[in-house]
């Protein structure tokens, strides 16, 4: 995600580090799941941002995306066809 966006040379690696640790390590996050988020969520929330984002996002929309994803796929895991 942050190859992607044009304003990325300023960004300190306290960003990435806050929130990979946030998405796995988080207990707020969890939802009564287990720690962190699986690799599809984090995926699909990344590819959402970076479509509709032109610079790097605020960590909680990062946040926010990937509770919305885990949601989605949630919700399709309990359907036989999503």
């Amino acid at each position: 995600m942050l190859a992607a966006a044009p304003n990325t040379k300023t960004v300190s690696p306290a960003y990435s580090f806050g929130l990979i640790d946030s998405i796995l390590y988080d207990e707020e996050l969890r939802e009564g799941h287990s720690a962190g988020f699986n690799c599809a969520v984090v995926v699909s929330a990344i590819r959402q941002l970076r479509r509709d984002q032109s610079f790097i996002p605020a960590p909680a929309e990062v946040l926010q995306a990937c509770l919305q994803h885990r949601r989605v796929f949630l919700i399709c895991s309990g359907l036989s066809m999503c």
